[in-house]
């Protein structure tokens, strides 16, 4: 099961490793980057560096347990057999992340970046998904990672989600200082009308 497993874990990661290649190739088009990490040694550029790096590991090793499964001792995982059904909602979850990252960087359109670009956006975005969370892409990114964790929970795949979720949560902060700075006012607004990943209900009044 663990080779089948992996072989999924590596043709996802490899199919989102060249749909955001080529997203941003194709993007880049008209000839302006919509890569920006900021600059070199900042910690802007730290972050952007530490996201980029784990990923491509996480694609590494998953082609190389799906090739040689006996590899998958070196994770570390907690289970000594994956129980179908955890595998099933990790897999799930890491699908659906994948889904609601791509709707909200098609909502943002020519809008999207990597980074924080000093020029743009050119206009804040607040339809769609961005009606409801201030950051649906990157809640779309914590759901594959830990969709990730969940179909094999390990020790690689926990620290996976603790280093990606402190990574999208730093972009955020820098992301949103940024647009505060260059919107001011309708950031504030926007702020205070949409939460930065998703409203909780509240049950004291219930």
């Amino acid at each position: 099961m663990t080779q089948a497993l992996f072989i999924i874990f590596a043709g996802y990661y490899t199919f989102v490793a060249m749909l955001y290649t080529g997203m941003i190739l194709w993007r880049q088009r008209d000839g302006l980057s919509r890569v920006h990490p900021g600059q070199r040694f900042s910690s802007h550029w730290w972050n952007h560096m530490t996201f980029r790096l784990f990923r491509i590991v996480i694609w590494l090793t998953t082609i190389t347990i799906a090739i040689s499964p006996q590899y998958s001792v070196y994770y570390g995982p907690f289970l000594r057999s994956e129980p179908p059904a955890l595998i099933f909602t990790g897999i799930i979850l890491m699908v659906a992340g994948l889904a609601l990252a791509l709707i909200s960087n098609y909502t943002l359109a020519s809008q999207w970046r990597s980074g924080v670009d000093s020029d743009a956006p050119a206009a804040l975005v607040q339809t769609g998904l961005y009606r409801i969370s201030r950051n649906p892409g990157y809640i779309g990114v914590a759901f594959g990672q830990c969709g990730f964790f969940i179909a094999y929970p390990s020790v690689f795949t926990l620290i996976c989600v603790l280093v990606g979720m402190t990574a999208l949560y730093r972009q955020v902060l820098f992301e949103e200082a940024h647009l505060h700075q260059r919107f001011s006012n309708t950031f504030t607004q926007y702020m205070r009308n949409t939460p930065r990943f998703v409203s909780l209900p509240d049950w004291r009044n219930r």
